[in-house]
């Protein structure tokens, strides 16, 4: 028996037991902290007091959080009028049939890379939780930060449970909050996201750094061929894949080697091309805006980079770390810019409403904000689930 259920979990993949290695410890801890959670449908809530005298002791930096806060309002409002002109243009995109794929669900699942189908994207299970944990504990934490920074009293902190979707929340005394001045509560909306934009900046600049240090280029990379409506494009024809490591025998590592040789290459002409799957021989056509630029017919051309050959023997750890910080920062800027939008009850939707009423009355920007929050959740309803339609006519 112990031999046939050995045999059975070495056939699952490792990333299947690690999933449900980590579902399983997720029910064990609320089983064991049950007394502390609250189920509320398909939500389940963990509320504590501990942590305020924490968040008490930052608000006191009075003057690095305040002019924080000024910045926090500006940049959340400018974010704002950018996410809603940036949803609209992928609206508009995906159903001109610009754009296949619209705004992607992100779900973790047991998988070791990154698969897209339509409407979702799955990714990595440990990516997720390590990239939605950062985005959810500082966006949390910097809403109680500004209502404490503001004196407004924060009830509880807490972590929530929605499915197998985590996430965390901060509890302002709503009485409090309700009589706030209306940049008070512009500073408390805007603080969540601006402090998500702020680590996606930050964790940029470490892999840039990390990059530097540990990597260095060593190809050139390619996402789709260019085609137009009437033939396939010199690289479609050969089907050329890979990261192109040499032209006619020259070395090249960098866009800016690859764009010098291919400037001595002329429209027509027969070159050989090395990548990492094997040797292609292509015969160039014409750049339709330069007639006298030859090319080979590739799109969204970049450097690839690989670790340095001395710290080969750390590849795997340091591809792993950077992922991690790509994760945290892509999901931290993506989300982050996201909630803005003017969408209540989401932080963009709070701070609209509120710009509204203060040259308003409640009552038209109740109804303003009513109409214009229906109008970009349905947008954004449009880019999630038309393609889905599409994939599956």
């Amino acid at each position: 028996m112990q031999i046939f259920i050995l045999q059975f979990l070495s056939s699952i993949p490792i990333e299947a037991l690690s999933f449900l290695l980590f579902i399983s410890i997720l029910l064990a801890i609320i089983f064991i902290d049950k007394k502390n959670i609250q189920i509320q449908g398909i939500l389940i809530l963990r509320k504590t007091e501990k942590g305020r005298r924490f968040v008490d002791n930052i608000a006191k930096n009075k003057k690095i959080l305040n002019p924080l806060a000024k910045i926090s309002v500006i940049a959340g409002i400018v974010l704002m009028i950018y996410a809603s002109f940036l949803i609209f243009s992928l609206f508009l995109e995906v159903l001109l049939g610009i754009r296949k794929i619209g705004a992607l669900l992100l779900a973790p699942g047991p998988v070791s890379e990154v698969k897209v189908l339509p409407g979702v994207m799955i990714v990595p299970w440990y990516f997720w939780v390590i990239g939605i944990g950062s985005v959810v504990i500082f966006h949390e934490l910097s809403h109680a930060i500004f209502s404490r920074l503001e004196g407004i009293k924060v009830k509880s902190f807490g972590l929530l449970l929605f499915l197998i979707f985590p996430g965390a929340f901060c509890e302002p005394d709503e009485k409090q909050l309700k009589k706030a001045k209306t940049l008070t509560k512009l500073k408390i909306y805007s603080a969540g996201s601006f402090s998500n934009v702020t680590l996606a900046i930050i964790t940029l600049f470490v892999i840039i750094l990390f990059f530097s240090l540990f990597y260095e280029p060593y190809g050139i990379g390619f996402e789709s061929y260019l085609n137009d409506s009437l033939k396939p494009s010199p690289a479609q024809e050969v089907n050329l894949s890979g990261i192109i490591l040499y032209i006619n025998g020259i070395r090249v590592r960098t866009i800016e080697e690859f764009s010098s040789v291919m400037r001595n290459v002329k429209p027509g002409e027969e070159i050989k091309i090395e990548t990492t799957k094997g040797n292609f021989s292509i015969v160039t056509t014409s750049d339709a805006n330069d007639e006298t630029r030859a090319i080979i017919g590739i799109r969204n051309v970049y450097t690839f980079t690989k670790v340095k050959e001395k710290m080969q023997a750390l590849e795997n750890i340091l591809d792993f770390i950077v992922a991690i910080f790509m994760w945290i920062y892509f999901l931290n800027l993506n989300i982050g810019i996201i909630n803005l939008l003017p969408i209540k009850p989401l932080d963009g939707g709070l701070m609209f409403y509120e710009i509204v009423r203060k040259f308003s009355n409640e009552r038209i920007a109740k109804k303003v904000t009513k109409i214009i929050s229906i109008f970009f959740a349905f947008i954004l309803a449009i880019i999630v689930l038309f393609p889905i339609f599409l994939a599956l006519k």
